[in-house]
């Protein structure tokens, strides 16, 4: 995983976190700035519940089965 305290020149706005994944294929995890006091927002979790459970290679295979049973249109 990369250092989340460098700055890779993304163009989040400041109020943004996102979960990106590099070319080659791993995960960084940029967070908005919240003060301590201040619960996370519920996607903000998801992302990082995400992030936790991408270790898990049998997760992984079961979220991605869910691309293979989706009707193609």
């Amino acid at each position: 995983m990369h250092d989340i305290s460098t700055d890779h020149g993304s163009v989040l706005p400041p109020d943004a976190s996102a979960l990106v994944v590099s070319g080659a294929g791993e995960f960084s995890f940029f967070i908005a700035d919240y003060s301590e006091d201040q619960d996370l927002p519920r996607m903000v979790q998801l992302l990082a519940a995400v992030l936790l459970r991408s270790t898990d290679d049998e997760w992984v295979e079961d979220m991605l089965a869910t691309f293979d049973k989706a009707p193609r249109s």
